[in-house]
């Protein structure tokens, strides 16, 4: 099975856009909840949209809620055309899926294991970070289900995941990735892929990481990347606002108006919080 990052045509591929909140390494994370959304596109008529910045850059709930309505609009008018996946759980349960995964692919080998740290790839690590790339791994490669579910109902042979770059990778250095490559690779994961390729007559999975359109752009500047980034910060307040039994006067509440938006008009699937460890 070929695995390729870097430069990837929209000609040939089926694209996947994924984004994590409140980070996609979660080990020192003082959150309860987290979650990671894939997003495809059926259409961006980026002639017609307006600029838009990242969430983290727009200041002020007024003005957050202000592009949010915004995408809800452009999604009304069929200016944008989303279709995507979230999978949510709680903190604990999916450190305790990284652990399980490590376990799987042989990189660590004991239940009581006391060492702080692992090596990986001819890199030496923490054993947090190891757990929240495990975590992250198993994620990703959930996510080929649903590529080659929509793959196959365009006729696409070919699926693409935009993978931002993981806090600590740069363009030149990119350890935490080719741990998460190493993890799917030598773990039942790497079924996943085999039956993605299998049942949705694919013949190529290829990620791009980092960079975009053969530069080295980040990839949170593209335009559907911005736009994911934006959903699954809402889903994330829309988790935080239901696990954490808040009121409807909450930043979470108002901010969860484009994920219920997307839900209620089935642009979006859920995948709830689940453990690997029976």
């Amino acid at each position: 099975m070929e695995l390729k990052k870097g430069a990837l045509s929209s000609l040939e591929y089926k694209f996947g856009y994924v984004d994590a909140s409140p980070s996609e390494l979660i080990q020192n994370s003082s959150e309860s909840f987290l979650c990671v959304g894939i997003t495809t596109f059926f259409k961006v008529d980026r002639d017609n949209l307006l600029n838009l910045t990242q969430f983290k850059k727009v200041r002020g709930i007024k003005r957050k809620l202000q592009v949010q309505n915004y995408l809800i609009q452009a999604i009304h008018q069929k200016k944008i055309v989303p279709f995507g996946m979230i999978s949510w759980n709680y903190r604990d349960i999916a450190l305790k899926n990284g652990e399980f995964i490590l376990k799987d692919a042989q990189i660590i080998h004991q239940s009581n294991q006391t060492a702080n740290t692992v090596v990986v790839n001819n890199h030496e690590i923490s054993i947090g970070l190891a757990t929240s790339l495990g975590w992250y791994a198993i994620v990703i490669a959930m996510f080929l289900k649903f590529m080659g579910e929509v793959a196959k109902a365009v006729n696409q042979e070919k699926v693409a995941i935009f993978l931002d770059l993981l806090p600590g990778d740069n363009f030149k250095k990119q350890r935490n990735f080719e741990i998460v490559e190493q993890i799917i690779n030598n773990s039942q994961l790497k079924g996943f892929q085999e039956n993605a390729l299998a049942d949705y007559n694919l013949n190529l999975i290829g990620y791009g990481y980092g960079m975009h359109d053969k530069s080295t752009k980040n990839l949170k500047n593209d335009y559907e990347f911005v736009i994911t980034d934006w959903i699954v910060q809402s889903f994330y307040s829309l988790i935080k606002y239901e696990k954490e039994d808040l009121d409807k006067s909450s930043e979470a509440f108002k901010l969860s108006k484009l994920a219920t938006f997307l839900i209620d008009n089935r642009y979006f699937k859920i995948k709830n919080a689940f453990s690997l460890i029976q």
